[in-house]
């Protein structure tokens, strides 16, 4: 998965996404400018666009922790132990026109478990949709492979798989399946961070799921 040297991009044989504030404002509307929400020019905002903001400035204020981007040197990630990460995913529904909800962004919780077979256990809960309402439900974390003779800087070293269903607003069960593919980031394994894309069915039709995922120890 290499990295596009001019606007922070990791592209893929699939899609190019941005490792910035930028997809985060493109998937779930204008944004507030990072460092958190608060101030007289939010006062008169509803609830619910204090809460996508504040999610939005808390997912790209964890992104510049880890920009520009630097790639974990794969020798020195643990064949032993454990690591919990915390963090966010955010993403958008390929059909904007229907009256299911386009933008989801939602909390990570995983443990990293070095010597498994299977590495990655966890959830992504607390979801908003793209205009801040609560979208009841869970995806849960699960696999996880690390290629420690891989590059990141070609390809995606670290991925694992996400399953479950959301409830929007309008009632609507959403059946996520997706992947996450991206790679380890700063020193000592400090965070992962990469793509996420998948699928997502509704009463029996599918769209497709893209977005960014990121956590840090």
């Amino acid at each position: 998965m290499s990295p596009c040297k001019t606007n922070g991009s990791k592209m893929t044989g699939r899609r190019s996404v941005q490792f910035s504030t930028v997809a985060v404002c493109m998937v779930l509307g204008a944004c507030s400018g990072g460092g958190g929400v608060g101030g007289t020019e939010y006062d008169k905002v509803d609830s619910a666009t204090l809460a996508l903001r504040q999610a939005q400035a808390n997912t790209n204020d964890l992104r510049a922790e880890f920009s520009p981007i630097v790639y974990t040197d794969l020798l020195t990630i643990p064949t032993t132990g454990s690591a919990q990460y915390s963090g966010f995913i955010s993403g958008q529904l390929s059909d904007i026109s229907d009256d299911v909800t386009d933008g989801l962004i939602g909390e990570l919780q995983l443990e990293i478990a070095f010597a498994e077979t299977d590495m990655v256990s966890g959830r992504a809960t607390n979801f908003l949709d793209q205009r801040g309402n609560p979208v009841i439900g869970s995806i849960a974390l699960t696999g996880g492979a690390l290629n420690r003779d891989g590059d990141p800087n070609v390809d995606a070293t670290f991925s694992f798989e996400g399953l479950g269903e959301l409830t929007d607003t309008n009632g609507r069960n959403l059946e996520l399946d997706v992947d996450f593919d991206g790679d380890f980031l700063g020193d000592q394994n400090a965070g992962i961070g990469g793509d996420v894309m998948g699928q997502v069915n509704v009463e029996g039709a599918t769209q497709s799921f893209g977005g960014l995922f990121i956590a840090s120890k």
